[in-house]
């Protein structure tokens, strides 16, 4: 597990773990890179979902927690493959926040392959809500 600390000194999120990695996580396959910043009380997620459509992504926040997970589609190679690094099936992020977010205030955008989710703070204690991701140039 990943834990975020947010360095008042730099300004930003700090993510303890092994750096450069990619980690596995159980049933779900991998964790995509994730950025995390704050900046006016807003966290700024952006997570690099390449090939991943709105419909396969679910995104759920809490009182402090924002969960990711979805499932990336596996390519058919036109031959035997020498080299596999593309990861495909599905995946989890689960970020926790050292302070209370708005759950019902969450946006999030997927553009050229990157979910960005803006996550307004401070906020009340709330149930869990599913969030809804826009899609640029859709209806």
């Amino acid at each position: 597990m990943l834990i975020f600390r947010f360095n008042r000194t730099h300004g930003r999120f700090e993510i303890t773990g092994i750096a450069g990695k990619v980690e596995q996580s159980g049933r779900h396959g991998f964790r995509p890179p994730v950025d995390i910043s704050l900046s006016n009380r807003v966290f700024y997620v952006r997570m690099d979902l390449p090939g991943v459509l709105p419909e396969h992504i679910s995104i759920e926040a809490g009182e402090n927690y924002l969960t990711v997970t979805g499932t990336i589609p596996a390519d058919e190679p036109p031959g035997p493959c020498r080299l596999i690094e593309r990861h495909s099936g599905t995946f989890m992020r689960k970020l926790n926040f050292p302070v209370k977010i708005t759950p019902d205030k969450v946006e999030a955008q997927l553009e050229n392959g990157v979910l960005s989710i803006k996550i307004p703070s401070p906020g009340a204690a709330r149930a869990s809500t599913v969030i809804e991701i826009r899609v640029e140039g859709a209806d």
